[in-house]
């Protein structure tokens, strides 16, 4: 059920050398809202606008980086219909080619979803799957290990050197299954 933004842009999009399309908090609406004219497109609608815009910044020859901050789900019928949740729903998010990926705290709130985080999704980002400081205990070993890496260091398209990472701070996560490194929390910001 495709709709028609109601408005279009209002101005010309301004490209610097560094440039960011950042998604989050998602929670399984990958059909838009159907109710809000505004934000009609769906999921294919923005992998289509993210194609569109890696080609134009690499025309402009400036550096896109595509950037997540997870809830991937939790909230939707798509994403909620299975157990654990997002079973549905997480596969469509790996045909999209983030940059950097950092978990939300809905992928930590129950143990079987930390799991499915742990074995399936960050297997398929690798590198660009940050989980700086969230640590789950790995059934094979009885030990902690991160969920995904603590950070990425990368160069971009146009040369660029970068270091990304995340960090987690005081979230009720799925009893001791999964753990909150200290090494990250600081009482100031970093």
């Amino acid at each position: 059920l495709w709709r028609q933004s109601f408005q279009g842009p209002n101005r010309p999009l301004a490209w610097g050398q560094l440039n960011f399309l950042h998604t989050s908090d998602t929670h399984g609406w990958l059909a838009g809202h159907l109710k809000e004219q505004n934000y009609g497109a769906d999921w294919g609608d923005f992998v289509s606008f993210v194609e569109h815009m890696r080609v134009q910044a690499a025309d402009y020859g400036v550096d896109l980086l595509l950037v997540d901050s997870g809830d991937l789900h939790d909230g939707n019928g798509l994403s909620d219909a299975t157990e654990p949740n997002g079973l549905l729903s997480l596969p469509l998010f790996e045909n999209l080619d983030y940059d950097v990926l950092a978990i939300g705290n809905h992928e930590l709130y129950v143990s079987e979803v930390a799991y499915l985080h742990f074995n399936q999704f960050s297997r398929v980002y690798g590198d660009r799957y940050l989980t700086s400081n969230v640590e789950i205990v790995n059934p094979d070993t009885g030990e902690y290990e991160y969920i995904g890496k603590t950070h990425r260091y990368f160069t971009t398209p146009m040369g660029r050197s970068n270091c990304s990472f995340f960090a987690a701070r005081h979230l009720a996560f799925s009893g001791p299954v999964v753990s909150e490194n200290p090494c990250c929390n600081t009482a100031e910001p970093v």
